[in-house]
C-alpha cells in the first residue's frame, strides 16, 4: 500500500480529510460519539482519522498490522495520555478489557478483508463491547456484484474482497452475537457499481437496538464531488 501521502489520497475527492470527516463520517457516527468514552479504531493507518476520534473520547485504542504505520502512530500520539496504538495481527485484541468499548470504528482498512477475517474480528470484538456499544465497519459488497461481467470481477478483485457482501456480513454478524441495525450500500468509485457497505452493529438489548434499515445510496460519489466543490469553488487544475 502506498503511504507517501499518509492516506490523504482516499480523501482527495472530498476535498481533504477534514471535509471527508465532516461530510462523510460524522453524519453517520455522530449519534454514537456523545456516549463513547472508549473507542477502538481498527486499522488506523497513520492516524488520518484517529485525531478526530481522539477529540470525542477519553480513551482511544488503535490497531495496526503495518510496522511503518504503527511507528508513525507512536510518533503522532506519543504524548497523548489517552491514545494507545497496538501492533497486532489485525484480529487479536487481548489487551483491551472486557465490556469496555463504546464504539468500534473502521473506515477504509477492512474493505480488503475476506469474510473469515471479518468473522474472526467480530468474535474478538464481541466480549469487549459495552452493553450499548456500537460497531461501525466499512467493508466490501463485491460478492453481491461478482460473477456477471468478467471485467467488473477483475476490477473488483483489485480493491475489494470478493467473498463479502452486505448480506453475508449481516449473517456473519448475527452468528457472532450482534444485531445489525443499519447498512448503507454504495459505490466508492462510481455510483452505479455499489462495491462498498457501511454496517452498524450493536448487541441485543442495547439502547440502540432497532429493526434493520438498509439504504442503497445512489449518490455517494456525487456527494463527494459536491463536498469538494464547496471547499474549492473554482475548478481544480
Amino acid at each position: 500500500m502506498n503511504w507517501q501521502m499518509g492516506g490523504e489520497q482516499w480523501a482527495a475527492r472530498w476535498g481533504g480529510t477534514e471535509v471527508q470527516w465532516q461530510q462523510m463520517i460524522l453524519p453517520r457516527i455522530g449519534p454514537y460519539l456523545s456516549s463513547a468514552q472508549c473507542i477502538l479504531e481498527l486499522g488506523g493507518g497513520m492516524g488520518r482519522l484517529s485525531r478526530y476520534l481522539e477529540a470525542h473520547c477519553d480513551q482511544l485504542w488503535i490497531t495496526e498490522i503495518s510496522q511503518r504505520c504503527y511507528a508513525q502512530l507512536e510518533v503522532t500520539f506519543g504524548s497523548s495520555q489517552k491514545v494507545q496504538p497496538m501492533l497486532t495481527d489485525g484480529i487479536c485484541l487481548r489487551q483491551i478489557p472486557a465490556r469496555s468499548l463504546d464504539l468500534v470504528f473502521s473506515v477504509f482498512s477492512l474493505v480488503h478483508a475476506d469474510l473469515k477475517t471479518l468473522e474472526a474480528a467480530l468474535r474478538e470484538i464481541r466480549p469487549r463491547l459495552s452493553a450499548d456499544g456500537i460497531v461501525f465497519i466499512h467493508h466490501s459488497n463485491a460478492a453481491a456484484l461478482a460473477g456477471g461481467d468478467p471485467e467488473v470481477d477483475r476490477k473488483l478483485a483489485r480493491y475489494r474482497a470478493l467473498s463479502v457482501s452486505a448480506g453475508n456480513f449481516r449473517s456473519t454478524a448475527l452468528q457472532a452475537g450482534f444485531l445489525c441495525i443499519s447498512q448503507e450500500v454504495f459505490g466508492w468509485d462510481r455510483d452505479n457499481l455499489r462495491s462498498d457497505c457501511f454496517s452498524t452493529l450493536t448487541l441485543p438489548g442495547s439502547k440502540w437496538a432497532k429493526p434493520l434499515d438498509i439504504r442503497h445510496n445512489r449518490y455517494f460519489c456525487a456527494d463527494a464531488v459536491a463536498a469538494a466543490c464547496r471547499k474549492y469553488p473554482q475548478p481544480l487544475y
